[in-house]
């Protein structure tokens, strides 16, 4: 099922905050648009589509790990793509289920996609004993999406959580294990996986294991990769108490070795800051999610932008992100994404205006003074109490992907997942609405084009509007009367 919304602006427009290393700047937000709600056509109570999502230009992937279609919990992802020639919307192209998924797999807790390639994780798998964990490649031949194959850990061992999280990018795919032992329980672990059709396909390149690792760590529940560079979180890491960190991992010697290149943790971490509970990584810059900071009351959450400088080699904090209503309990900072210099970030616990619904945040660099700024704050156009809005995120140009997997519509935890789009735009009339979100002139139906539909429409209404409260649609220039002018205005928007 997919519902098509029409810019819905609630709550968009609110002033943006961010505090960087020594000083802090306000800027007004603009907005964007909630152009689709995506809900599982057949989808069922507790599925809790929406528990992951990721998107790649015009490809959007979402898991429902508890779906039960092969079993309780088995899970499956379903994927979407823009329909750019027909209705402008996300439309449903492929259900993926492997062919030996079963009970308690959880496949689609986590997902990832770069452009014809998705990367899903089943941390539930036993092949390599209980919940040892699996990864599941599928590649598209048009609308097609075909599995291409089953990742497993080279010393995979029950209960290790391989495939809790998932990355991709080009030819290299990433799956961490994050109760991996080797470093001691729950110290955690990640598998770098190469794609080589000389080589016979996807095989195990590196397995990644921090250099001062230590139980309960959990490095390797999040991943995010780029074409020579893998960051690692680590929240449980013990420095102060659970406050976490998060590795960098460079692609060394032609990319035949894989090394530790840098420990990240910010300057102001404190115990239980969760700092590494979420990673993006986009060329030159790294955002890490610290929900369990308390800057604005006990876990109100921070991201952190870090930036590679000095020729390529040093890991620098840029910038603290902090939401400008933040407060205690939000948890900003549970899911990070980037493209480009465009963060968002969510925050699954947001209260706003009564509802715990959660929200997710824009921000990025003012050109002027290149600073980090808040753009924008979003919300569901249906949000609900404990919808889980903001626990997953994604960003692909100028469109965002955002998951609640406890909304309730039509069914308790069925799960939704909201897609945004002019991420950038402005709304230099002040009337709440983006400006790329005002609806089009002339386009008397509503169906997002003008034609002749819309021109039969006004030549219908032709001459002096009656009085209200009866409609006169063709009234373009507001002048009650439907006339030549509001013809060349009509014919000025055609498309």
């Amino acid at each position: 099922m997919l519902r098509r919304m029409h810019n819905i602006t609630r709550g968009m427009v609110l002033p943006g905050v961010v505090v960087l290393a020594i000083s802090g700047m306000a800027h007004t937000s603009s907005g964007q648009c909630e152009i689709d709600e995506l809900l599982a056509a057949d989808g069922l109570a507790f599925d809790e589509f929406g528990t992951a999502v990721a998107i790649s230009g015009d490809v959007l992937v979402v898991g429902a790990p508890r779906h039960d279609e092969n079993g309780s919990s088995s899970g499956a992802a379903y994927v979407y793509r823009f329909d750019v020639k027909g209705s402008g919307t996300w439309a449903k192209e492929a259900k993926l289920l492997p062919v030996d998924v079963q009970t308690g797999d959880r496949f689609g807790y986590s997902v990832a996609v770069d452009g014809n390639v998705i990367v899903v994780g089943a941390y539930g798998d036993d092949d390599n004993g209980g919940a040892a964990g699996a990864a599941y490649v599928f590649r598209s031949e048009g609308s097609m999406w075909l599995e291409e194959a089953k990742l497993l850990a080279s010393d995979g061992a029950s209960p290790d959580y391989f495939g809790y999280a998932v990355a991709i990018n080009g030819n290299v795919a990433v799956a961490g294990a994050y109760r991996d032992s080797d470093n001691g329980v729950v110290a955690g672990s990640a598998y770098v996986f190469r794609f080589n059709d000389e080589n016979g396909g996807w095989r195990q390149e590196a397995k990644l294991l921090a250099s001062d690792g230590d139980a309960w760590d959990r490095f390797g529940q999040v991943v995010a990769v780029t074409a020579d560079r893998i960051l690692i979180g680590a929240r449980g890491d013990h420095g102060g108490g659970v406050a976490g960190s998060a590795y960098v991992f460079r692609c060394d010697d032609d990319c035949r070795l894989w090394v530790e290149e840098a420990k990240l943790v910010p300057t102001d971490i404190s115990p239980f800051d969760e700092f590494g509970r979420a990673v993006a990584l986009h060329s030159n810059l790294a955002i890490i999610g610290a929900p369990g900071h308390d800057d604005y009351g006990y876990r109100s959450g921070a991201a952190f932008v870090f930036r590679l400088v000095g020729n390529g080699r040093i890991w620098e904090q840029e910038a603290k992100l902090l939401a400008s209503d933040g407060g205690g309990y939000q948890q900003f900072g549970r899911s990070v994404g980037i493209d480009g210099e465009m963060v968002i970030v969510g925050a699954r616990n947001n209260l706003d205006p009564e509802n715990d619904t959660g929200a997710a945040y824009l921000f990025n660099v003012d050109s002027s003074t290149n600073e980090w700024i808040e753009h924008a704050k979003i919300l569901p156009s249906d949000g609900a109490d404990g919808d889980g809005f903001g626990l997953a995120v994604g960003i692909s140009g100028d469109n965002a992907v955002v998951g609640a997997l406890k909304h309730d519509d039509p069914e308790t935890n069925i799960g939704a997942a909201y897609v945004y789009a002019a991420l950038l735009s402005l709304d230099d009339d002040g009337n709440g609405i983006p400006d790329a979100c005002e609806p089009l002139l002339g386009d008397l139906n509503s169906d997002g084009v003008v034609n002749s539909a819309d021109l039969i429409i006004l030549l219908a209404f032709w001459g002096s509007c009656p009085p209200p409260p009866l409609e006169c649609l063709g009234d373009l220039n507001a002048d009650e009367v439907v006339g030549v002018a509001d013809l060349l205005i009509l014919l000025g928007n055609w498309s």
